[in-house]
């Protein structure tokens, strides 16, 4: 199996258990919690199941890197700023009647409130 997400929860969120099933589950990579109290042993990246044991794990040897080629790095970054330092803020496009479009769908929606009390 392949992992494609990671959701990263709140503690206060999580189910109050008596005793955590990972401390004692032997997984040797990764252990995930289950809802309901029980548990999944999931192997690091490079790493697969041995056969037969569901805890453990042994090294892929013929596994190649993920890597990205200079013109795929070049689409992906951004041209438009010197540094990429996280997110930017993009302008969103728009005809010169949006806000007109706005102000109207507002005073329409304020005198349907008006009538409705």
């Amino acid at each position: 199996q392949t992992s494609h997400a990671l959701a990263v929860i709140q503690e206060q969120m999580q189910p109050q258990l008596a005793k955590n099933p990972c401390e004692e589950s032997g997984c040797s990579h990764l252990c995930l919690l289950s809802a309901g109290g029980s548990y999944t042993c999931m192997c690091s990246y490079g790493y697969k199941p041995v056969d037969g044991n569901s805890t453990a794990c042994e090294k892929i040897s013929n596994i190649r890197p993920f890597t990205v080629s200079d013109s795929d790095a070049a689409e992906l970054s951004d041209d438009k700023s010197e540094s990429n330092d996280g997110p930017q803020k993009t302008p969103i496009g728009g005809d010169d009647n949006t806000g007109l479009i706005v102000g109207l769908v507002i005073f329409f929606l304020f005198l349907l409130l008006v009538a409705i009390f």
